[in-house]
């Protein structure tokens, strides 16, 4: 399947393909946008005492300097007067005053462009084609930038197997699709495997859309596609050497009390979180048709865990290591019913 392109490190590919697509949407739809606008324009008509009567009605401080110089006015000349009215207090613009800047706005422009050369067509798509491609080739070049980052990790990971596509965003409404991707989705182990969400801060990258072992089960392919993805979280989120003892709490099943009783270590990929009133509601949503469940609290270092959801004050963790790993300490605090 053609679905990526291949980037020049070994198991590591780069998809543009999502995001040619969305940018090109949005290429048509100003384009669409333009269209309409000037279609608009050149139908408009108007009397000069409408304008007059307009301006007072929307207080404009001096209306006879657009008065003035109506048949020279210039593009600037529109901008000013609707960055006036950007302006102005949030109260002062209410629909009608809308409607009325609208107006204004609209019979300015086709002043200005009846004194321009007529455009022999409107605007087309073909016109955004040098931008597209300047983007496609700008977010390549970010990609680059995530890929050889992500490789830099990768290579501080034993044994590591899976294959990596590093795809970049698709572009919605909020994006600025005149500025290259820089964000994008890292999958481990093929298109169908569980992926990340990487993003660029002002201190570097940082993710977040990460899987749970448990809930997520489904998403990951095998056990070597499970050991690589929370391998590479851990080694992203890895920001400091500076080991911290931490208290979290965690709901297990009453039939496997007695492997945690006195014990120094528990099994990698179960979940752990810092507040109490969440495991406590968590517990009651696994119990399901079993017996309510214990709740623990254990003493672990932060080496040992994955960071899988960051709430300010509620923090969510992932026990990450081969088969299990040492706690410093478990205590029951909240046995279930038996």
């Amino acid at each position: 399947m053609n679905w990526y392109k291949k980037a020049q490190q070994q198991n590591i590919s780069i998809s543009l393909e999502r995001y040619k697509v969305s940018l090109w949407k949005q290429l048509e739809e100003v384009a669409l946008w333009q269209d309409e606008q000037d279609t608009r324009i050149k139908n408009v008509v108007y009397e000069q005492n409408e304008i007059i009567q307009l301006l007072n009605e929307l207080n404009y401080p001096n209306p006879q300097e657009i008065l003035g110089k109506i048949n020279n006015l210039t593009e600037s000349d529109v901008d000013n007067f609707y960055s006036w009215y950007l302006n102005l207090p949030y109260e002062q613009k209410d629909f009608e005053s809308r409607n009325k800047v609208k107006r204004v706005n609209d019979i300015l422009t086709f002043i200005v462009n009846k004194n321009k050369p007529e455009k022999e067509e409107n605007y087309n798509i073909e016109e955004y084609k040098e931008s597209y491609n300047e983007l496609i080739l700008g977010t390549m070049k970010e990609m680059e930038v995530n890929k050889n980052f992500v490789q830099g990790k990768i290579n501080n990971i034993k044994n590591w197997s899976s294959p990596v596509i590093i795809e970049a965003y698709e572009l919605d409404k909020e994006n600025d699709m005149f500025e290259p991707e820089t964000s994008c989705s890292i999958y481990i182990g093929g298109e169908e495997g569980p992926y990340i969400t990487m993003f660029r801060t002002d201190n570097g990258f940082t993710i977040d859309d990460i899987f749970d072992a448990a809930e997520d089960e489904y998403m990951f392919l095998n056990n070597t596609v499970k050991r690589d993805y929370f391998a590479l979280v851990n080694e992203i989120q890895n920001k400091s050497n500076k080991v911290k003892n931490l208290y979290l709490y965690t709901a297990r099943p009453v039939k496997d009390r007695k492997f945690y009783l006195n014990s120094k270590e528990i099994p990698s990929n179960i979940f752990l979180t810092n507040d109490y009133n969440r495991v406590e509601g968590i517990a009651m949503e696994l119990s399901g048709s079993e017996k309510e469940r214990d709740i623990w609290k254990i003493k672990i270092k932060s080496n040992y865990l994955i960071n899988t959801y960051d709430g300010g004050s509620i923090q969510d963790y992932q026990v990450f290591g081969e088969g299990s790993v040492p706690v410093e300490s478990m205590e029951l605090i909240r046995p279930g019913r038996e």
